[in-house]
């Protein structure tokens, strides 16, 4: 007022000059935001593929001597195939928190649990140059390097110890008194990381977003950075070719996860939530969709698992698992005789569709992979809280924008994802 001027144009006459703060100013085009500084892993990368011509590129496996690794304490995944993503997310969220570049793609082969029960190396089941054209945004999956990592032995738990209970190096040497392993750092016991993704998927713990949202290389993981390795693909490719409807086009198709295995008939946690009869799980299906909504359904049930309670006890009938053999009865009558009265193709994919292929001797976890991605792609979900093979499923639909998902409940099915959540489901069971 002393001025005679206007609030707007004191404050553009307070805040002119050049490039004040964006909160400051109130002078349109004034305002001038600054490049953000380079990450330490954006310079380590321009230092070794700008003035390092002999460099390995990105996407390369090996190693580059500027950046630190991070290895997983136990040296391969283990349980199911979800569980074991479970635990490869937190441990790249460790790496990322803990500002490695490189996590040691040796430390985390994964199990062929329910069939040759077997080790099968990352890199064969998943494209990692692909993973790693994501840095820095990833860390660079990479082999061990034994100038860069003396501190790594592959197949080993964490650096072996001498003797005297000391941790040694591969190269003979001893790790100082106090001092812990660097080349690579060592973390995250596989069972008390597996906890950790427990909390991370309730929005606690340090790798949660903002407002407790999932973290940003998370939701990158599962928008695409984590594909399936090529020869996996070609073997999906090949599936999905199949069902085409007779106009040649692909089928629209819903994913039924009934999670009615024996295995989860004994597991004690969330049995208020636990649906065990494949044929109420149907009825509800059929109650909620009077009309078929697709002309088919995968259903991803393991039958082989199945089968070993699925027929009775000659020997001794009062240990049959009635349940077990009523499941499987009534799954082998809808893939014959599909759903809807007919109406409805039924279809699952065991682990024999690997057999011709590179991964037949390694056919359970290949096999779950191959059903996870054609369940994660179908226009309708339905499944489990239960089982983490559903909540995955459903929480990587969500971060695609793809909220047609539903759980079933011993009294029906329930919207999973409604327009309106704002963020996925936690995993609870």
């Amino acid at each position: 007022d002393k001025y005679h001027l206007s609030e707007t144009d004191a404050c553009i006459q307070a805040t002119e000059g050049e490039g004040p703060a964006c909160d400051t100013s109130c002078k349109p085009g004034v305002c001038k935001t600054p490049d953000p500084p380079l990450t330490p892993l954006e310079i380590a990368e321009l230092n070794v593929t700008v003035y390092d011509p002999n460099a390995p590129p990105t996407t390369s496996l090996l190693p580059w001597a500027n950046l630190t690794s991070l290895a997983s304490y136990t040296p391969y995944l283990y349980s199911g195939y979800r569980n074991q993503m479970a635990v490869f997310t937190i441990l790249i969220l460790e790496a990322i928190r803990s500002g490695h570049g490189q996590f040691m793609i040796q430390s985390i082969s994964m199990k062929d649990t329910y069939g040759s029960n077997k080790q099968v190396p990352f890199e064969e089941l998943w494209d990692v140059p692909h993973w790693n054209s994501h840095y820095p945004k990833l860390p660079r999956l990479v082999y061990s390097d034994p100038t860069i990592h003396d501190q790594f032995e592959p197949g080993g738990r964490g650096p072996p110890k001498d003797a005297d209970g000391k941790w040694t190096f591969v190269n003979g040497t001893r790790i100082p008194e106090g001092v812990e392993a660097s080349r690579p750092a060592y973390w995250g016991a596989h069972h008390l990381v597996l906890g950790g993704f427990m909390r991370y998927s309730a929005g606690k713990g340090p790798y949660v977003g903002p407002r407790r949202s999932a973290n940003p290389a998370d939701i990158l993981m599962q928008q695409g950075a984590l594909r399936i390795h090529p020869d996996l693909q070609a073997v999906y490719d090949n599936l999905m070719e199949s069902m085409k409807g007779e106009d040649g086009k692909p089928l629209e198709y819903m994913t039924l996860h009934a999670r009615v295995e024996p295995d989860m008939q004994r597991h004690g946690v969330c049995r208020d939530r636990k649906v065990y009869n494949l044929t109420e799980i149907i009825r509800f299906v059929e109650e909620k969709w009077p009309d078929p909504p697709v002309p088919a359904v995968f259903l991803p049930i393991n039958r082989e698992v199945l089968e070993e309670e699925g027929y009775p006890n000659k020997k001794h009938p009062e240990k049959t698992n009635w349940i077990a053999v009523e499941n499987l009865r009534v799954l082998d009558d809808v893939l014959e005789n599909g759903l809807w009265g007919g109406r409805v193709k039924v279809f699952r994919f065991g682990a024999n569709v690997m057999k011709g292929t590179k991964y037949e001797n390694r056919p359970s976890i290949s096999g779950s992979m191959i059903s996870y991605f054609i369940a994660l792609n179908c226009k309708i979900f339905v499944g489990t809280a239960v089982s983490s093979y559903s909540h995955g499923i459903v929480t990587t639909r969500f971060h695609r924008k793809e909220k047609e998902n539903y759980e079933y409940l011993p009294d029906g099915l329930h919207h999973w994802t409604p327009p309106d959540m704002r963020l996925p489901p936690p995993f609870e069971c």
